[in-house]
């Protein structure tokens, strides 16, 4: 299909934009990003009793300061940075009118704006009540509420806020002399970029450009390729410089409880050499038909490195990133079988990627091919029959070859019987270097602290209290608290014995999942036993952990998932999934080897664990699969990315929705005829 000629215009156009943005970038001093840019101090009053940039600008000094910052930059940056925004305003415009939705309407469909809304008509009662002054929180409480309007009201508002920050919508959808919002680099803000590596990020993101109808790709793509442009700027420059990130953030919102920080809680920052040749692929790769914006957004994820990330809190971040030998690209129905062969035969350790081998860890399936592709030194690409009849295959070549462009992999072109003989050669001298999570934060204390922590309801402190019986839940507390002894299989056997019967009485006690404190409780007891061992980054994740965990299972029993026949009959191993699920998201999907064992015994048939992926399996239509997709999408909308599915390559159900979401974001291993059946392993 030919493009447009009024489309392959705005293509270049744009192009020549970023190419522009590339001489820019080349003209700034290496390690100026790090220059002591001496900001005056911002007073406390203007930070914390006001949402907006405009008040601390309002400083003669700060603007004397900010003046002289920008005259250091490479001439032309201002005003490429500033023709960049602006072209996006004009493409949301486009798509968009002035109306936004309502605080109501809004509550209805977030439910995070709805306990925002709530803690806001909380705080202005106390307030009356009480006289209180408390404009700081209310005013936090305000903007976020306003923040989350207009992004409802806007596409690509999850893609914007997180490229561009959290404040990005505001200037872009703001009144301008020409008709149209920009930003100014000091309205940037950094403060989404280290959710790109959270799993529910990524299908917010995925989901936004779904909903843009298909003639309209070319204009995702302008949107994807100068967010991107924007923040590879902004990654040569002074993090001073971005003021907004020392305004108030509501960094806790949970059963009412309310924590506004001054300033971003958790900043990522990118190597400023990496965004340089990101910007690079993708100013070719906007103008070329056979790539989607999505397509563009994740190429762009693979190429992004942070350098550090600067919090008390980190999310997601890999701060070391794994990398492969080879990477192997090819037509599964022609060499998958092969290959799998080929590569099962190597050393656990080995370097050699294979899809199907190796699975997606928290992230959806087209970041995790990308991804491993530009992590990868060597690209094989296989070419057999029916290669270039795949669109997907000639998005591989076309990213590989566009990595050894700028000397990022080498790339050779081979038959299948020359794959197998590299691999039999090259497979056994290579090694697969792991992502380095920096994990060193004991999980199962931190849970075990938090279990009758007041401030961490619902847990068993919220059952004591309200006088429920908790008996049925002892035994599996002792087990946390109690010496563990997880290298001796009889204590596998009698802890997995012990978790099933606690969670099947759970079931027994409370049906209808009410108390959700008895469910939850559970849970968390769960949750620290397959913690054993393992490690996460800080108390403050784990709790988020607990809370997305938590999250999910209310989302559960909302659907009446736990009403359905197939929870009735192994409603205790699907329990266990979710807690095992949350705890392998957590920790890196890297639990204790010895814990690995009891988690496989709790899951029974309901799910396989395999290269730290709980996988389900989908490959056979009827009441157990829809039932297990459901729950799935319910785990992985909640943040939680360490489940998948196993599917047939000659049935595939990735072209299917569940609840409005789209199965091809879903974390998926494909067998094709003669594969290995994980599912056929015993328990």
């Amino acid at each position: 299909m030919n493009t447009p000629p009024d489309v392959n215009s705005e293509l270049n156009f744009v192009r020549n934009i970023m190419r522009d943005a590339i001489g820019v970038m080349k003209l700034f001093p290496e390690g100026f990003y790090k220059t002591n840019s001496n900001r005056p101090e911002i007073e406390t009053s203007l930070v914390m009793f006001t949402p907006s940039v405009k008040k601390i600008l309002a400083d003669n000094k700060i603007q004397a300061w900010l003046k002289q910052v920008m005259e250091s930059f490479p001439k032309g940056f201002q005003p490429v940075f500033i023709q960049s925004s602006n072209i996006i305003a004009q493409v949301l415009d486009s798509f968009s009118g002035d109306s936004l939705p309502t605080l109501m309407e809004l509550s209805f469909r977030d439910e995070k704006a709805f306990m925002l809304l709530n803690s806001l008509m909380q705080l202005r009662s106390e307030r009356k009540d009480s006289g209180d002054k408390q404009e700081g929180f209310e005013l936090a409480l305000q903007y976020e509420l306003y923040r989350r309007q207009v992004a409802a009201g806007s596409p690509y508002g999850q893609l914007l806020t997180t490229l561009l920050g959290r404040d990005a919508l505001l200037w872009l959808r703001a009144a301008s002399k020409d008709g149209y919002g920009k930003m100014q680099p000091h309205e940037f803000s950094r403060s989404g970029w280290i959710d790109i590596w959270t799993i529910k990020n990524q299908i917010d993101i995925e989901k936004e450009f779904l909903e843009i109808p298909p003639q309209y790709d070319h204009l995702s793509k302008i949107v994807v390729a100068l967010s991107w442009t924007l923040a590879a700027l902004a990654s040569f420059i002074p993090p001073d410089i971005f003021l907004g990130e020392a305004l108030p953030t509501i960094t806790s919102l949970r059963d009412g409880r309310l924590t506004v920080t001054k300033g971003q809680y958790t900043v990522g920052a990118f190597h400023p050499e990496s965004m340089l040749k990101l910007v690079q692929i993708l100013a070719e790769g906007l103008v070329n038909p056979l790539l989607s914006a999505a397509d563009l957004m994740w190429v762009a994820v693979s190429l992004a490195h942070l350098h550090e990330v600067k919090t008390s809190v980190t999310r997601t971040a890999i701060l070391n990133e794994g990398r492969f030998n080879i990477f192997l690209s090819h037509r599964g129905l022609d060499a998958k079988l092969v290959l799998s062969e080929s590569v099962r035969q190597l050393h656990a350790e080995h370097g050699v990627f294979l899809d199907c081998l190796t699975l997606p860890h928290g992230v959806i399936n087209r970041s995790f091919v990308f991804g491993s592709l530009a992590k990868s030194d060597k690209v094989l690409i296989i070419e057999t029959e029916n290669f270039y009849h795949s669109d997907w295959c000639r998005k591989e070549a076309w990213f590989a070859d566009a990595l050894a462009s700028i000397g990022a992999a080498k790339v050779e072109r081979i038959n299948l019987d020359s794959a197998k003989e590299r691999i039999a050669i090259e497979g056994p001298l290579s090694r697969r270097k792991p992502q380095d999570y920096a994990l060193n934060y004991p999980v199962t204390g931190r849970v075990l602290r938090d279990i009758d922590d007041w401030t961490r309801e619902p847990n068993m402190n919220s059952l004591k209290a309200s006088g429920y019986p908790i008996h049925f839940l002892l035994e599996l507390e002792n087990v946390c608290k109690g010496g563990t002894r997880e290298e001796d299989k009889g204590w596998i056997e009698a802890t997995a014995g012990t978790i099933l019967q606690t969670l099947k009485n759970v079931i027994q006690q409370c049906p209808e999942g009410d108390p959700f404190d008895v469910w939850s409780a559970a849970l968390q007891l769960c949750f620290a036993v397959f913690g054993i061992g393992a490690y996460a980054r800080s108390k403050v994740e784990v709790r988020q952990s607990i809370d997305e965990m938590n999250a999910a299972l209310k989302k559960i029993i909302a659907a009446d998932l736990h009403k359905h026949a197939m929870f009735k009959e192994n409603g205790q191993h699907y329990l266990a999934l979710i807690a095992a699920a949350a705890v392998l998201s957590l920790t890196g999907f890297t639990l204790n080897n010895n814990i690995l064992p009891l988690v496989q015994k709790t899951l029974h048939s309901v799910a396989r664990l395999q290269d730290g992926l709980l996988l389900a399996d989908a490959r056979n239509p009827g009441p157990k699969r829809d039932f297990q997709l459901q729950f799935i999408v319910k785990l992985i909308n909640n943040n939680i990315g360490s489940v998948g599915i196993v599917q047939n390559a000659d049935a595939p159900v990735h072209q299917q929705q569940v609840d409005g979401f789209p199965l091809e974001i879903l974390p998926c291993v494909t067998l094709y005829p003669g594969m290995k059946d994980p599912f056929t392993v015993s328990a």
